[in-house]
């Protein structure tokens, strides 16, 4: 029979352990950061060359401090400048192969824009939330300098890991408006989410602060977000609204999760609406 001071050695054993097991856990945790948040695409040359034969794009190359950046532009029907969406995709959103969901701005006359982020597809570099924050003001930044873009109608739109920039862009740069699909008010947030038994904040090297930018936006908002999405919980989209100081058009879908809330009808339907408002606007003079 075992004595109560063998139960007491064993209990604290097994105490050290759990804690050196929680405490490597800890560690790798911190130090691969970068694999578990961070999910790259793989489209080659060849899905380029698609997208110039299917949907007339032309290449977007923008130097950064790790190489390049490499994406598309597609015009939009019409002569002159005009309004430009610059997209920001989600994790393992490989946006090359889905240009054509994006084929109906064209026929609105509003240009379609993207890069792809750091170590993904084609682009260089090392995936970082400071990257890709640095490079979506690079990108919109050189799409002002083309002819045929309409410097006072970029709109940003941003599709979870993606909605960090396009807020950013939205914060410190002039836009026509903003969309923001399945957004988080930190991108901390969205990661205790999914490790509410690890101090995530604590040791979190690639914070996106959503929340904090938010308020500098001046510009109509919109926000779309599924009542099931078990990537990025909806109460994140609900803060950031809360926090938002410009006028915000929110769209709850119920029974909705996270990736299909860019193509369910409702949702693309708002989109439209909302673009088509914030375009008929006059410009500030």
């Amino acid at each position: 029979m075992v004595n109560a001071s063998a139960l007491k050695r064993m209990a604290i054993r097994g105490g050290r352990i759990l804690a050196l097991i929680y405490l490597s856990t800890l560690g790798s945790v911190y130090f691969l950061q970068e694999k578990l948040l961070f999910y790259p695409t793989d489209a080659t040359a060849e899905a380029l060359h698609s997208a110039q034969q299917n949907y007339g794009a032309e290449e977007i190359v923008i130097a950064t401090d790790a190489g390049h950046i490499r994406g598309a532009f597609v015009s939009g029907d019409g002569e002159g400048p005009r309004p430009t969406v610059v997209y920001f995709g989600g994790n393992a959103e490989n946006i090359w192969l889905r240009i054509e969901r994006f084929a109906w701005l064209r026929e609105m006359g509003v240009n379609f824009a993207f890069c792809s982020y750091r170590s993904y597809d084609m682009s260089d570099g090392e995936p970082s939330a400071a990257a890709f924050l640095d490079d979506a003001l690079a990108l919109y930044d050189h799409l002002r300098t083309r002819p045929d873009v309409d410097a006072t109608g970029i709109i940003p739109w941003g599709f979870s890991l993606g909605t960090g920039p396009a807020v950013r862009i939205a914060a410190e740069r002039p836009v026509k408006g903003v969309i923001l699909n399945a957004p988080y008010s930190r991108l901390s947030d969205a990661a205790a989410y999914h490790y509410p038994w690890l101090p995530v904040r604590a040791f979190f090297r690639h914070e996106i602060d959503s929340l904090a930018r938010i308020p500098n936006v001046v510009a109509p908002i919109f926000i779309a977000h599924g009542n099931d999405d078990g990537v990025v919980p909806i109460e994140l989209s609900r803060r950031l609204k809360a926090h938002a100081k410009a006028q915000v058009n929110y769209l709850a879908v119920d029974n909705l999760g996270h990736r299909s809330i860019l193509s369910h009808p409702d949702a693309l339907a708002a989109v439209q609406n909302f673009l088509r408002g914030i375009l008929a606007r006059a410009v500030a003079p």
